[in-house]
């Protein structure tokens, strides 16, 4: 989360703190050291016992530096959870850092060797000088490696830790959580120093993402696969470079939606602000993005058969995550189904001094919403529309999860019953009939990300098991929740003897094996 990471990790200059201190203090506190494989314990329900297989997700594990406590969720030092299904009379948990240079400054230097997204170098003011050096660090390729935000298994095994900059990717061990060796990406062409950390399968066994170059007058998305050539798993292949709107400022990429036909890469109105993360203006409202709520979206729509691309626009919009997409079967139109905002002010809103602060502003309302993509030369403009329920969802909807093998109409997510400044429910959307349901966790609970499984043997789309993380402040611990994907109905809670920081994002693998 969450995993928004990029140019985010490279602020200059910290958000000034205008809030309390969290009341969620458990969910974002250092854990206090490695382990693995310890015992869990199943506290209520059943494991079904077709279950078996490995949790694991990605986060942030360590929030301090030489007594100093960073400051935003994304500064956190990553930390890969694994809970292993099956192996066992009941599921095992570990945890591991991932050893990237950032996490070894920290933990032996106790000194932060890059900025991360709310967290200067140093508590003292940074002249221009350094901080132009930090800056420079990002074009030449040197930026954090703190790979935070997400984790995908290629094809083979091996197992990846990701953030937002090309080289804060690591292969780590599947069975132990060991770091391996940092991921040595290669490339026929310079795909640009900055990667997002949500790669898409491209149904083949390669994986598609989106590499962006910044700080010149030549700054573009690239568009590649990786992990399709046998024996070649870091070979990058380009499959179409897109010029930025504005080349000196490029546009901010989290994530971007595949089809069977069709990539399509959403620039929204949020470029990097280069003169804040120097510290040459005042500190902008919304870290080191702009918003530019005047100008629209710009869509552009990849044809996988033959790597070209047209650009259509859509009002503008703010978001993370995407939950799925779709082509229209007569071929004329492309659908997007994400979580919208309004504005970037979530990101405010996941300062350590705000999120989760009972005192704080409330969550920032987002939508579950379906971008139209009309694809014929005689249309321009994209229109956005609700999915989801109010009512069910309390006008929040983020972390979407689908069935990603048969995608047509359930979308399962976090929601917030309000007020609150946290999320505190997961729902399960319908998007054909509009039918809506939800699970609220416990009181003073934060739900993470929800994973769907599939059943074995499942022909149906909501045939199967939604698993997630939950923090429960009110006992400082960590469980696993289990849900029945059609109904919500619990299935199982599995606490954790360790207790387990907020994480981001994860998936779950049926099988464990090292490459």
């Amino acid at each position: 989360m969450l995993s928004i990471q990029l140019l985010f990790l490279l602020v200059i200059v910290p958000l000034t703190s205008q809030f309390a201190l969290p009341n969620y203090p458990s969910s974002f506190t250092s854990i206090s050291g490695e382990f693995s494989d310890v015992p869990m314990t199943i506290s209520a329900g059943t494991v079904p016992a077709w279950l078996k297989g490995d949790f694991i997700r990605n986060g942030p594990g360590k929030f301090e530096v030489g007594g100093r406590r960073l400051n935003h969720l994304f500064d956190g030092y990553a930390c890969i959870v694994k809970v292993n299904f099956g192996s066992a009379s009941t599921p095992l948990v570990s945890a591991r850092f991932v050893k990237s240079d950032a996490y070894s400054a920290a933990s032996t230097l106790n000194e932060m060797k890059y900025p991360e997204f709310g967290t200067p170098k140093s508590n003292s003011d940074m002249g221009i000088m350094k901080k132009a050096q930090a800056f420079l660090q990002v074009i030449a390729g040197d930026p954090t490696d703190n790979a935070c935000v997400n984790t995908v298994r290629l094809t083979g095994g091996t197992q990846l830790a990701l953030t937002e900059t090309e080289r804060g990717t690591f292969s780590i061990s599947p069975a132990t959580l060991q770091t391996n060796s940092r991921f040595p990406f290669t490339s026929d062409v310079d795909m640009g120093k900055l990667q997002t950390a949500h790669p898409v399968p491209d149904g083949t066994g390669g994986w598609i993402n989106i590499g962006t170059t910044i700080g010149s007058i030549s700054g573009s998305y690239n568009v590649y696969r990786f992990g399709h050539v046998p024996g070649r798993p870091e070979f990058r292949e380009l499959i179409a470079s897109i010029p930025a709107s504005s080349p000196l400022q490029p546009r901010w990429q989290h994530s971007f939606a595949v089809t069977d036909r069709h990539i399509i890469l959403i620039e929204q109105p949020a470029p990097y602000d280069l003169p804040a993360m120097l510290g040459i203006t005042s500190q902008p409202k919304y870290a080191c993005i702009q918003w530019l709520p005047n100008e629209p979206n710009r869509i552009h729509i990849i044809d996988r058969s033959t790597n070209t691309f047209t650009t259509k626009t859509a009002p503008s919009f703010f978001f993370f995550h995407i939950a799925g997409a779709t082509d229209a079967d007569d071929g004329s139109y492309v659908n997007v189904d994400l979580c919208a905002y309004s504005d970037p002010e979530i990101v405010a809103a996941l300062y350590l001094d705000r999120v989760g602060n009972k005192g704080g502003p409330e969550l920032p309302t987002s939508r579950l919403s379906r971008l139209k993509i009309p694809l014929s030369e005689s249309s321009e403009e994209a229109t956005i529309s609700t999915l989801d329920d109010v009512e069910a969802s309390g006008g929040f909807c983020d972390f979407p999860a689908v069935n990603e093998g048969k995608y047509e109409r359930y979308v399962w997510s976090v929601g917030a019953k309000k007020p609150t400044t946290v999320a505190n429910r997961i729902v399960k959307t319908d998007i054909l009939d509009g039918d809506h349901n939800f699970f609220d966790v416990p009181l003073n609970a934060i739900p993470g990300e929800p994973v769907f499984i599939p059943r074995p043997g499942s022909t149906t789309e909501d045939d199967g098991l939604i698993m997630f993380a939950v923090n429960l402040e009110e006992s400082s611990s960590s469980e696993i929740f289990l849900l029945d994907a059609e109904t919500l109905e619990l299935q199982a809670r599995i606490a954790s003897p360790e207790n387990l920081p907020y994480g981001f994002h994860g998936h779950f693998y049926p099988s464990i094996k090292d490459p």
